[in-house]
């Protein structure tokens, strides 16, 4: 089995991290740009890394009951089929005001030909924990808040979607106000064994069933 190395991390298309937005079981989020001509755009890029790290290599050959190369590339690969098709089943609700509207994917296998790299452009928008520790959310903001989360999880449950992890954390802003939903399509595409891959949402928010790894709804 290959060794796994962590390089610098270098954005593809030309584009730049300019900073670290948030890290969390399923990957980092980088606040990039990219020049073209005389305009500068910028995006939140998420980079999910698939294995991340020799030592979750190894947790899943030892689930998997196997080190052949074969069996694991073939789980790797079912994980970001399905990464892929949650992506465009997200991108669905493009233009959602609630939603946050994520812009391309791209994934590229490893070098040593285990695994993927996988990278996800996202609109950038501040965070709820950044307001909340800002001391903006007052009654009235939170109640708006409240009623367009509550409309982006009716558009979700009308899909026959579970997100699994509403928490602050997922939680985010835009410069006009409107508060929306993201981190829905990519981390449920990983699944197939008890691994930190296939943890769904945090301990302080999910509900009982979930973190016992029972089938969710959408009471959970």
């Amino acid at each position: 089995m290959p060794d796994i190395t962590n390089s610098e991390i270098s954005l593809p298309n030309n584009w730049e991290a300019v900073g670290v937005i948030g890290q969390g079981s399923f990957g980092i989020v980088y606040r990039a740009k990219r020049t073209i001509g005389q305009h500068t755009e910028q995006a939140a890029v998420k980079h999910i890394s698939m294995p991340r790290t020799q030592a979750e290599l190894k947790a899943i050959c030892s689930e998997l009951g196997t080190r052949d190369e074969r069996t694991v590339n073939e789980y790797l690969n079912n994980s970001l089929q399905d990464m892929l098709g949650e992506y465009f089943q997200m991108k669905a609700f493009l233009g959602h005001p609630n939603i946050v509207a994520c812009q391309d994917i791209q994934q590229i296998p490893k070098p040593n030909g285990l695994g993927y790299d996988v990278y996800i452009w996202m609109e950038l928008l501040d965070s709820l924990s950044n307001r909340v520790m800002d001391g903006r959310m007052d009654r009235n903001e939170t109640i708006r808040m409240g009623m367009d989360i509550c409309r982006a999880l009716s558009l979700l449950k009308a899909n026959g979607i579970v997100h699994r992890d509403i928490s602050p954390q997922n939680i985010f802003v835009n410069s006009r106000g409107d508060y929306k939903l993201g981190d829905f399509g990519s981390a449920r595409g990983i699944k197939g064994t008890s691994t930190i891959l296939t943890m769904k949402g945090k301990f302080s928010y999910a509900a009982p069933e979930v973190m016992k790894g029972e089938p969710a709804s959408f009471n959970s």
